[in-house]
Parts: structure tokens; sequence; C-alpha cells
């Protein structure tokens, strides 16, 4: 078994109306609750995988929580007890900063 950290995080879509380049995140771009993972190659180091999408993980992915497996780097976890009406409004701003 290869060693490996489970990440929890968020994934920047590109609108694709904003004029953004291919896996750069944008000001007008939206994000998505996503996991992924990083896997330890030998002469290589850790490689961040995104198997959902087929890809490697780059910039475009804001690493909220890491751990040995998802349950761990969950970003939510428990149970609701109550009524049976209720509304939830949730709002998550993700700004790029840019690399010097």
């Amino acid at each position: 078994m290869l060693p490996r950290a489970q990440h929890s995080g968020r994934y920047v879509i590109e609108p694709g109306h904003d004029g953004a380049a291919a896996g750069s995140p944008s000001a007008d771009s939206q994000g998505a609750s996503h996991a992924w993972v990083d896997v330890w190659l030998d002469g290589r180091g850790w490689i961040s995988v995104d198997v959902t999408h087929a890809a490697f993980a780059s910039e475009i992915y804001c690493r909220l929580a890491v751990a040995r497996d998802y349950e761990a780097a969950a970003p939510v976890r428990g149970r609701r007890i109550g009524g049976l009406e209720e509304q939830l409004d949730v709002s998550v701003t993700v700004s790029a900063q840019m690399s010097q």
C-alpha cells in the first residue's frame, strides 16, 4: 500500500465567461466542497491526485483539512435532532493570493 493523506477543501470552478486562464482561479469563480489525496511516490515525493476529475491537484484546490482517512478530514460531521421545518443558508468565500 502506498503512503497517502486524505484532503478535504474547496475546488475552484471556473465560470468560463470571465476570461480566466485554464487552471487559474478568478475573482468570479465559484467553489465546491471537494476531496482528493496525496500519495508518496519514491523519487517523486508527495503527489496530489484528484481521482474524481482524473487530474493532478493544482493551485485551484484550497486545502482545509488533512488526515489519514476522509472521516477524520471531513469538513462537517454530526447529527441533527429537531422539528420538520428548517432553512439553512451557507456562503463560502475563497480568495486567491498571488505567489511572490
